[in-house]
């Protein structure tokens, strides 16, 4: 995921033998709510593999939620791992109650909620943001 990108060549010299995907997902905000776009997607079949999702945060879930629905074409997983470094506890309850395959959610820190915006508190900021510049 675009975010996730800044910390994707690390899972990748890990998992050296892994094909890779990318899902340009940003949220799109100045709606009355947030949703989330994905403008872009590539990846090899997903049928019966392992598949890691990378965002530096969980923020509301909806991101995790709409790639894996988008993934959908490209076959059913046997588990998905969910890699965040920071997590909020209404995100990873949302992914609890919507994503309906096998999966792990892996994060180092879990903040303390959501603000009034859907940003982690206290949280990392934009992650995609600080990592690419605003979006146009």
């Amino acid at each position: 995921m675009r975010a996730g990108l800044g910390y994707f060549q690390g899972f990748v010299d890990y998992f050296d033998r892994a094909g890779c995907g990318f899902i340009g997902a940003y949220r799109q905000e100045g709606l009355g709510e947030v949703t989330v776009n994905l403008g872009y997607s590539a990846a090899p079949s997903i049928d019966g593999k392992v598949v890691i999702l990378i965002d530096p945060m969980l923020a509301t879930g909806s991101s995790f939620i709409e790639s894996v629905n988008a993934m959908g074409r490209l076959g059913t997983p046997a588990h998905i791992h969910i890699a965040a470094l920071v997590a909020s506890p209404q995100g990873i309850k949302f992914v609890g109650e919507n994503l309906k395959l096998p999966h792990t959610i892996w994060t180092w820190a879990i903040d303390e909620t959501l603000d009034d915006n859907f940003y982690i508190v206290p949280g990392l900021g934009d992650a995609g943001d600080l990592s690419f510049g605003v979006k146009l």
